[in-house]
């Protein structure tokens, strides 16, 4: 993996500057370059950089938080060449930024940021989230902002109550451990809850310590068109991946893949193109743990356990999948039934591909009601033709929810 350095310096002491150059050092084989592969045409005082893909368009983007001037986004373009040139700054005026986290708040599909500010060299200190409906160009405010102040510092963005929405845990410098509440495309004012500790909070990391509620998942993406380097897995609380297939070959990590668990991307060495099926192996937990490092060393470092029940949390979880997609019989000859079952209006879309990931039969793409609902595929596809025996795939998109599997065909 490639190393981006922030380099910023809000204290006007020791040797300058102050402001810096944003910078990338390239890995080589292994070994990071010495000297920066890629430099910022402008200077800022960035506190805190992180890669993602923020305009969708399959290559990392970079983003900075930044202290004394706004802060920035630097676009890939379709070759995966960074600008060094910003697509978009932030638009208010408060300046003193620590520490940025990023994730999908208003679930259209592009990622949003949150930042920390930190009032000791001046401002509000309140923290603050930019909403992105589109690829980030120009200049936006705030979409919103908590109503306390301080010395912000850690934030980090995860679906922490298991709603589907995104919550914010927040830290400062002399404070607690906060949790903002997540609701559709904002978060609540104030925390609704809050530790009973107090330390300088410098960083977040959320893992499953003790491995209580480790879960095995298996996801299947078909690139249907154009050229991607990175994809987004669907589960928000990924702790390591045991295998990735693409076209049936495993892959090797490191090597032709690399992952950022915090912020959920895999990026691929070559290109992912028309026609690729890519099988993501990994675990995910139900039951995670939150580290928090701290600047005092009198105090030390916290580990807080979640206490969740882990057990009924993965029986429930199984259940509901079961229930919702059954298809049988599978292998089949002539005609599998798909049931379906949905506790709630909901769009339905059934697709069939090949192993190939060629498309064969639009099955379904409709509004469903509460209830069971049943569709049979006769082996026949969108030509009205039928398909030759093997082994095919099915994509079941249901509401939010994604289901995928293979179909085997014995004619």
């Amino acid at each position: 993996m490639d190393l981006a350095v922030a380099g910023g310096q809000p204290y006007s002491i020791g040797i300058g500057p102050y402001q810096n150059n944003g910078r990338i050092c390239y890995n080589k084989n292994g070994v990071l370059d010495s000297l920066p592969g890629w430099t910022s045409q402008i200077t800022m005082a960035a506190m805190d950089v992180d890669f993602a893909d923020m305009d969708k368009n399959g290559y990392l983007d970079l983003v900075f938080a930044c202290h004394v001037t706004p802060n920035y986004i630097f676009l890939a373009d379709s070759a995966g060449s960074i600008s060094t040139t910003p697509s978009w700054s932030s638009g208010d005026m408060n300046y003193f930024a620590n520490s940025l986290t990023i994730a999908e708040i208003d679930s259209n599909k592009y990622l949003d940021l949150v930042i920390s500010d930190n009032s000791q060299l001046g401002g509000h200190g309140r923290f603050k989230s930019y909403n992105f409906d589109s690829a980030p160009s120009g200049q936006s405010n705030p979409d919103w902002f908590s109503n306390s102040g301080g010395y912000g510092s850690a934030v980090l963005l995860e679906d922490l109550n298991s709603d589907n929405q995104v919550d914010l845990l927040t830290g400062r410098w002399w404070g607690s451990v906060d949790f903002y509440t997540g609701s559709s495309d904002t978060f609540s004012l104030d925390p609704t809850w809050n530790s009973s500790t107090s330390s300088v909070i410098e960083a977040y990391v959320l893992k499953d310590v003790d491995q209580d509620g480790w879960m095995q998942t298996r996801n299947i993406v078909v690139i249907y068109q154009g050229s991607f380097h990175v994809i987004y897995l669907p589960n928000k609380s990924i702790e390591k991946i045991n295998s990735i297939e693409l076209n049936g070959i495993q892959l090797t990590a490191g090597l032709d893949y690399n992952y950022n668990s915090e912020l959920k991307w895999v990026t691929f060495t070559d290109a992912l193109v028309s026609g690729d099926i890519i099988e993501f192996n990994y675990v995910y937990s139900t039951d995670r743990d939150l580290l928090v490092s701290n600047w005092d060393s009198h105090i030390g470092n916290y580990l807080f356990y979640n206490q969740t029940n882990p057990t009924s949390i993965q029986t429930t979880s199984v259940q509901n999948n079961e229930n919702i997609v059954n298809i049988s019989p599978n292998p089949f000859n002539n005609t599998c039934r798909i049931n379906i079952y949905s506790p709630q209006v909901n769009d339905l879309e059934i697709t069939i591909f090949d192993i190939r990931g060629r498309l064969v039969k639009r099955l379904v793409n409709q509004e469903i009601l509460p209830g069971s609902h049943y569709f049979n595929w006769n082996a026949i596809d969108d030509k009205g033709i039928t398909v030759s025996t093997g082994t095919y795939l099915y994509l079941i998109n249901l509401g939010n929810k994604t289901f995928t599997g293979k179909l085997l065909l014995f004619q």
